[in-house]
């Protein structure tokens, strides 16, 4: 008999996903709608990558599963995950796994959220050509590590419009919302300002009118708060410098504060990189002759490493008033998104693997792979592992997928 889910269960993954509307007529249905998400759910997190892995799963689970789904016509097959998933509304999905998100949050204060857009290679649908990728702007919580939302971005100016529907459905109050280029207009600032929540955005082309007056400030001044930080890893030495001013409304254009609503901070950061270098042949000029010649690097004769340096500088907007080490922490905290939750996807749930030729289906599994890393990442019980051991270890012991997934 299966388990019966209360509405006082106040992060039951099962409570709220029993609330999206089944689309089907209800004569004709012979599985519940509940039961298809739960199993496609359990099966993402024990590797599942396609609809004939979630039937396979659903058959070998099927006595597990029995003890909390009712599954009147025992398990969906194949046919029937791929129908369901792709006709269930996706904004329904992505409404219902950001309350479900909050639940889980309850309390907790979130200080900084990262938002950033993925393109899903596996998930091709219409376009030139009969492919187009899927493309989705997600918001990432860096400190409590779960994504907080997903929303497709479609056309130009559509990345924009999909980070003001999720800046909208959250509570940003205080908290600083790191963003990168693409996201740095006004629209989006002026969204983040008005929820009383802070900025800080990259300056890159798309705003060089803004970034010029920026670097010449920096030129100017004569005297800067500044910070380092030096990292050795991955056979690489990276050093930083960060600089910052106090935004001058005399000294900068009048546009500027009409595009950049309570600016604060401008923060310049310049990086140097030293590595090993990997490419097979690479210019070296003679210091004495000035004589450019090739030289093939990575052999087993050279008796030392070649070397490779670069230097970038980079600049950013915040309307939060913050000292240097502030600001290399914040900025370096947005690349959370990337570290944390995109190249997890990719690794651990082979998110550009998945073909999904429906732009439905694509979106809605996309939600339900967000939902699997957040279930392991928000289960304080666990040991510390890799999220791929996590998922291993859900597909090999059932008490632990009931754990992630029950409660």
């Amino acid at each position: 008999m299966a388990r019966v889910v209360e509405e006082n269960e106040v992060a039951s993954l099962v409570y709220y996903f029993s609330q999206i509307p089944d689309p089907r007529i209800e004569s004709r249905c012979e599985h519940l709608l509940i039961d298809v998400l739960v199993i496609t759910i359990c099966a993402v997190l024990c590797g599942a990558q396609s609809c004939t892995d979630f039937e396979d799963f659903g058959h070998s689970k099927e006595s597990w599963l029995r003890r909390n789904l009712e599954l009147p016509n025992g398990i969906p097959s194949h046919d029937t995950f791929r129908r369901v998933l792709s006709i269930i509304d996706p904004i329904e999905v992505e409404k219902t796994f950001q309350a479900w998100v909050q639940a889980v949050l309850g309390e907790r204060k979130i200080k900084t959220l990262s938002i950033d857009g993925k393109a899903i290679g596996g998930a091709t649908h219409g376009g030139v050509g009969g492919r187009s990728f899927l493309h989705l702007v997600n918001i990432y919580s860096q400190e409590h590590s779960l994504c907080l939302g997903q929303i497709e971005s479609n056309g130009s100016g559509g990345e924009t419009t999909a980070a003001l529907e999720l800046i909208d459905q959250l509570d940003i109050k205080d908290t600083l919302v790191s963003a990168d280029a693409r996201f740095a207009v006004r629209k989006v600032v002026e969204k983040i300002r008005s929820k009383k929540g802070h900025y800080l955005v990259a300056l890159k082309d798309n705003n060089k009118f803004y970034r010029d007056q920026v670097i010449d400030e920096f030129e100017k001044a004569k005297s800067l708060d500044s910070a380092k930080a030096k990292e050795m890893g991955h056979g690489r030495a990276e050093e930083r410098k960060v600089s910052i001013l106090k935004a001058n409304e005399k000294a900068l254009d009048e546009k500027f504060f009409t595009q950049w609503p309570d600016l604060k901070t401008l923060i310049r950061i310049e990086r140097t990189r030293v590595f090993e270098e990997k490419r097979p042949f690479v210019q070296v000029r003679n210091e004495k002759t000035g004589e450019l010649k090739h030289v093939k690097t990575g052999t087993q004769s050279s008796k030392t490493k070649l070397m490779r340096e670069t230097q970038e500088t980079s600049y950013y907007l915040s309307s939060k008033k913050m000292s240097a080490k502030e600001a290399m922490k914040e900025v370096r905290k947005h690349w959370g998104i990337e570290n944390g939750l995109h190249w997890v996807l990719d690794v651990a749930f082979a998110e550009d693997d998945w073909l999904a030729r429906a732009k439905r289906l694509s979106r809605n599994l996309a939600a339900l792979r967000r939902i699997g890393l957040n279930l392991i990442r928000s289960n304080a019980s666990l040991p510390k592992k890799s999220i791929r051991r996590h998922m291993k270890t859900a597909g090999w012991n059932d008490d632990i997928l009931e754990s992630l997934v029950f409660g």
